[in-house]
């Protein structure tokens, strides 16, 4: 699994391609001190749920969804992003991803990338 990481003034980003699994994974954290951290820790109750999650690819349910489906369909099921799916989950978040790191993340696919980390700190760019 390739690791990236980034930030914006409102969010941490890790996001990357899962070799295993053939697919590509996005968590989005709130920064310490947004609002919606403390309505997210009052909302959980007995979740263990990082309350600064804005997004995690594990719990959307599109994709649990297609999984769902896929597992009927196929002997592989893909239940993660595709790279389409990553940059329109970034658009949604309002994040913006570093330049060159949608061609890195590509490339990481078709090299079948793994135990890879990397910690970007260019210029953003919209996905």
């Amino acid at each position: 699994m390739t690791k990236h990481y980034f930030s914006t003034p409102e969010f941490d980003v890790e996001l990357g391609w899962d070799r295993r699994l053939q697919y590509f994974y996005l968590n989005v954290y709130r920064k310490p001190g947004d609002p919606q951290i403390q309505i997210n820790q009052d909302e959980a109750g007995e979740d263990d749920t990082d309350p600064r999650l804005a997004y995690c690819s594990l719990h959307d349910l599109t994709l649990l969804d297609r999984w769902r489906n896929d597992v009927l369909m196929q002997p592989s099921p893909t239940g993660g992003l595709t790279l389409g799916e990553l940059k329109s989950r970034l658009l949604d978040c309002q994040v913006m991803a570093p330049e060159g790191l949608f061609e890195v993340l590509e490339d990481e696919q078709h090299r079948n990338v793994g135990n890879a980390t990397r910690t970007w700190t260019t210029t953003p760019t919209s996905p």
